[in-house]
């Protein structure tokens, strides 16, 4: 284990969650890559929930959101340990950028008051932001996704872009819900 994979299993470690027990079950290769990612998303949500300056959190997002667009570059940003760590598993897994940018942009969603009073849009695009990001992004860390499910979300592409929008609808929402839940499914009968 070098320096960088050290920084990210103590981030996970430290958090105390209980899906530390579950990813620990997991083979290397693919405890490794969700470690990553919960790495990521620990300490993005930690910028977000963590008191600091608005423009600090927002100067914090900022690097981040630069950081994974030089991961898709397919270089690899050497000041950021776990951005380090992500780079090979972003490539190996095929991770979609767009579900790590939907992550920041839930956590810049919450940074000015909190998520306090959402309306239903607000809420559900946040939900799908947030937990539906980590959602996609563990299916595709779990398993190698194929060709046909690869396919698939390729050409969702054009209603994807709605997960950056502020105009993403409860009929999206609903989408983004089946292909997940179809990713799952491919997943559990891949795995037995």
């Amino acid at each position: 284990m070098n320096a960088n994979e050290k920084i990210v299993l103590d981030i996970v470690e430290k958090s105390g969650s209980s899906f530390m027990t579950g990813m620990k079950i997991l083979s290397k290769e693919k405890r490794n890559a969700m470690f990553a990612v919960y790495a990521f998303c620990r300490l993005i949500d930690d910028i977000a929930d963590e008191p600091a300056p608005l423009e600090e959190k927002k100067k914090a997002l900022k690097i981040w959101r630069n950081d994974i667009d030089t991961l898709y570059r397919d270089e690899v940003p050497l000041s950021n340990p776990v951005a380090t760590v992500l780079a090979p598993i972003v490539k190996k897994f095929n991770l979609p950028k767009d579900e790590f940018l939907a992550l920041i942009d839930g956590m810049e969603m919450d940074i000015p008051d909190g998520m306090r009073a959402p309306t239903m849009n607000e809420l559900e695009l946040y939900c799908r932001r947030v937990a539906g990001a980590v959602g996609v992004l563990s299916v595709f860390s779990f398993v190698l996704i194929s060709n046909a499910s690869s396919l698939f979300l390729s050409r969702s592409s054009a209603v994807s872009s709605e997960i950056r929008s502020d105009t993403f609808t409860p009929l999206s929402f609903s989408f983004f819900a089946f292909i997940f839940l179809f990713l799952a499914f491919s997943a559990v009968s891949w795995l037995s």
